[in-house]
């Protein structure tokens, strides 16, 4: 029954080409492309629980990366499903995408639909390395994984579930959402799908496989901060919100990761470097108004800027510490 893993991640990317035409010709009787996401997570999850019968390994640590699959492609699935396309109309990205592609549109949305079946394979790759895995299951460092994918998949269904409830309210319809993790970061869904890969990474450490699980972070990393994640969410908020939006990218961070790490960075380089290219204001430091804006405090901020240079230079002058 065991398979070579290269066989194995062939097959998952042949099965899911097959599956992934078939529902481009679903998409062209239903004109909603995000059917293709809907086809991405269920089959990463088909394509784990298969490696789970064809691979090598133990059968609990199998068992239990099939939950986990299962867990985080259906509920992130049945999300798109119920929120972009069931009684739903076509996401305004993939419209405007259709109407810069004109007569060519068809073909390139079939390009779409297979890109989408070879992400599939290529984000196998972190289960079937820990499926793997010579050690004994539920070692510390399997059990330290399935934390940080608690902490992964909570995160993302309470933002979910924060901005579906903002969305649910018809007089929110051009407002910016603000509650709850949508006030400290301008993306937290995509901060917790970030962190939720890092979760096969740590279940790996000391195994053969370990590298291969790398590009769970890392490739989905590069989508939502330079492809298809945020940078598409903020051209499209700024068309449909405007000024709120705008406001809105001054005063909060774009990553919430921006705002465990900027803190503790910016003693020692120049906040500029940052993408966000400002240390992050705490919610005292904003004044609310009565229609739910929050108006950057430009003076707060430079304070903020030049307590954090000043302390830099102070420890530049001062030359290394005695440890180096």
């Amino acid at each position: 029954m065991a398979q070579n893993p290269l066989t194995l991640l062939l097959w998952a990317w042949i099965a899911m080409a097959g599956c992934m035409a078939l529902l481009w010709l679903v998409e062209r009787v239903q004109r909603n492309a995000s059917l293709a996401d809907v086809g991405w997570c269920v089959g990463l999850v088909a394509v784990v629980a298969g490696y789970a019968w064809f691979a090598t390994g133990d059968v609990e640590r199998k068992l239990l990366l099939v939950v986990m699959a299962s867990g985080y492609g259906l509920r992130l699935g049945w999300y798109i499903l119920s929120n972009r396309v069931i009684g739903k109309t076509e996401d305004q990205r993939y419209q405007r995408l259709r109407r810069d592609w004109r007569l060519s549109e068809p073909l390139r949305m079939f390009g779409y639909f297979q890109l989408q079946a070879a992400a599939v394979a290529l984000f196998s790759l972190p289960f079937l390395a820990v499926m793997q895995n010579p050690r004994p299951p539920f070692g510390l460092w399997e059990l330290a994984g399935v934390i940080v994918w608690l902490i992964g998949i909570s995160g993302e269904s309470l933002a979910d579930l924060q901005l579906a409830r903002f969305r649910s309210k018809p007089w929110n319809h051009d407002r910016v959402c603000r509650d709850g993790l949508w006030f400290f970061s301008r993306h937290p869904n995509y901060f917790f799908e970030w962190v939720h890969w890092w979760a096969y990474v740590v279940m790996a450490i000391g195994s053969p496989g370990w590298l291969v699980t790398w590009i769970g972070p890392l490739v989905m990393g590069i989508a939502l901060t330079r492809i298809t994640g945020i940078p598409w969410a903020e051209e499209q908020a700024l068309r449909t919100r405007g000024d709120d939006y705008r406001r809105y990218q001054e005063t909060t961070n774009a990553c919430a990761i921006q705002i465990l790490i900027e803190p503790a960075l910016g003693r020692f380089i120049d906040v500029g470097h940052f993408p966000s290219g400002r240390i992050p204001v705490r919610p005292a430091d904003r004044r609310h108004v009565h229609d739910h804006v929050f108006v950057d405090i430009a003076i707060r901020q430079s304070q903020v800027d030049r307590r954090f240079r000043s302390g830099r230079n102070r420890m530049l002058h001062a030359g290394p510490p005695p440890c180096l």
